[in-house]
């Protein structure tokens, strides 16, 4: 029992010390607003960040469905095609109607590789847009953050020098 209560009082107590440490009043800290300010830009960043990964997040998830559609789609007109082809292939008789066929099947083929290189373009072209306006974002972001820093050293600069300057009593 008293093992307990010794054990009670001694996390008491070091939850008591980590308070005081945390808020800055002992042992002469002077900065407490300084680390709250640069936990607050940490805070800030962090969320930035987490902002932007969501945003990437759902951007690949939209690029892969619209890719799943166009995938569906193109499978979709192929089987279409295919089954018109073996039909037409078993109904031709002559050569030169064979013949006919199989450069229409080359013909869909060269159709079919241009839409998917499209595609593929078009999604490059949508990613590379999409990470150059991530990468200005974070740019904007940290410039801002830059100018507050820098606002809030000037501020506190002034701060100090007033109360060096400050009569002292």
């Amino acid at each position: 029992m008293k093992h307990l209560i010794g054990l009670i009082g001694t996390t008491a107590l070091t939850a008591v010390f980590a308070i005081v440490l945390s808020s800055g009043i002992a042992f002469g800290d002077e900065q407490p607003d300084e680390r709250k300010a640069g936990n607050a830009f940490k805070d800030a960043r962090m969320e930035f960040e987490k902002q932007q990964r969501q945003q990437r997040w759902e951007f690949e998830d939209n690029l892969m469905n619209q890719e799943r559609q166009f995938q569906d789609q193109l499978q979709k007109e192929r089987r279409e095609f295919e089954l018109k082809y073996e039909a037409d292939l078993q109904n031709a008789s002559d050569p030169s109607a064979r013949e006919a066929l199989q450069n229409s099947r080359r013909e869909q083929e060269k159709v079919w590789r241009t839409k998917r290189n499209e595609q593929r373009a078009t999604r490059d072209a949508e990613r590379k847009a999409f990470r150059q306006k991530m990468e200005a974002e974070r740019k904007a972001f940290r410039e801002k953050m830059e100018t507050e820093r820098k606002a809030l050293r000037e501020q506190r600069e002034t701060e100090r020098k007033a109360q060096r300057a400050a009569p002292k009593e």
